[in-house]
């Protein structure tokens, strides 16, 4: 564990999300995979944008992957 995720505390469901965003899905395939609806899946993600002190999707996945939240994609 980096040093990074000491500052930042998710939720298991945010780390539930972050992990599927990285994949790539949509707020409706987060919604539908884990059972949430689509705009539940969206206060996710705009959480983790906070808590990344990021301005983006984009930027939550490169600050993700670099400080070893996630693995990149394969």
């Amino acid at each position: 564990m980096s040093q990074a995720e000491y500052r930042i505390a998710l939720t298991e469901r945010e780390r539930e999300v972050l992990e599927l965003i990285v994949k790539g899905l949509t707020s409706n395939e987060i919604g539908e995979r884990l059972f949430i609806s689509p705009r539940t899946a969206d206060g996710h993600l705009k959480k983790l944008i906070s808590k990344f002190e990021v301005r983006n999707t984009m930027e939550l996945i490169a600050k993700a992957i670099q400080d070893g939240w996630v693995e990149a994609p394969a």
